[in-house]
């Protein structure tokens, strides 16, 4: 990745009926082939991942009651695409961290290391959320690289001494390792928080104007900005607010020239044609320089080794 690439990111929502339709789809027929133009298209505009949440979070069903299992959804597109990311996000409060670590552990072998993943509900106070990101580092660290050996010559197809073993047992989750999947290729896939942390995306929902000031040095969002340890910074927005005002594409750039924004994340209220829209229209003007290469995962800032979320 290139220090001048401005990335894009798309919280893709679930289709319309009308949308189905409109590519040979219906509730009752599948919503695949939807899916599956619609992230092409992204990935050929130049957008750098997606996010998809669960068909078990609460309020995402609404439209027709066809939100799908995303890590199902998330393993079809992956070999329907070639380098876009590939973002699951969930609820701790409606899932096991053994099955999601498994889910995208085997999403990132399956997609050559995009991978990535977001709690909805990282924020909520009783450390529920903490906990579980921390099993999760747990479970995929249990494979120390180098643990799966797959070595003919020698016959051996696995160092069972660098597959280790643990028991976890905190307020929240009991859970016993290792994983009983090999170590994803990323190590630990990309995480979307909503706080700055070492290697993963933070998003913050800061208005439009709010990016302006910051390259003005404003307190909050310098303290935000100078976060530690490689942490890339987006702005959560909607494609309205990009053209809402004649230099909101120029504020979007100095804040990027300036190092306080990596790039935007279309948010949860964005339909998909808008979001389509946007990357036909204002992205080439984000992005003016041809030689600025697609950010690709698997993401590792160089400044920050791969991350431990169980630190």
């Amino acid at each position: 990745m290139t220090a001048a690439h401005f990335i894009v990111g798309v919280v893709l929502p679930a289709p319309t009926p009308a949308e189905l339709q409109r590519v040979g789809g219906s509730p009752a027929l599948g919503i695949a082939p939807w899916y599956r133009e619609t992230v092409r298209r992204l990935e050929a505009q130049g957008v750098d991942f997606i996010v998809i949440d669960d068909g078990s979070v609460a309020g995402t069903s609404a439209a027709a009651g066809i939100r799908p299992d995303a890590f199902a959804l998330l393993a079809f597109l992956a070999a329907q695409t070639q380098r876009i990311g590939l973002v699951a996000a969930f609820d701790s409060h409606l899932a096991e961290p053994f099955h999601v670590a498994r889910a995208l552990a085997s999403l990132d072998h399956a997609s050559g290391g995009r991978a990535g993943w977001q709690l909805r509900d990282e924020s909520e106070p009783t450390g529920r959320a903490h906990e579980f990101a921390t099993v999760l580092g747990k479970l995929w660290q249990s494979w120390a690289p180098g643990a799966l050996l797959a070595d003919r010559a020698s016959g051996r197809f696995l160092d069972a001494a660098r597959v280790q073993p643990f028991n976890h047992a905190g307020d929240w989750f009991r859970v016993r390792g290792p994983l009983s999947i090999a170590r994803p290729p990323q190590g630990v896939p990309v995480r979307l928080s909503a706080q700055p942390q070492p290697g993963a995306i933070a998003v913050q929902a800061v208005p439009l104007d709010g990016w302006g000031h910051a390259v003005g040095a404003s307190e909050g969002s310098t303290r935000w900005a100078n976060a530690a340890c490689g942490s890339l910074r987006l702005a959560e927005i909607a494609p309205a607010d990009a053209t809402a005002e004649p230099d909101a594409v120029d504020r979007l750039c100095a804040a990027h020239a300036a190092g306080v924004l990596s790039g935007v994340l279309l948010g949860r209220a964005t339909p998909a044609a808008a979001c389509l829209r946007f990357c036909r229209e204002v992205l080439p003007l984000l992005r003016p320089h041809a030689a600025d290469s697609a950010f690709a995962f698997p993401f590792t800032p160089a400044s920050t080794p791969c991350p431990d979320p169980s630190a």
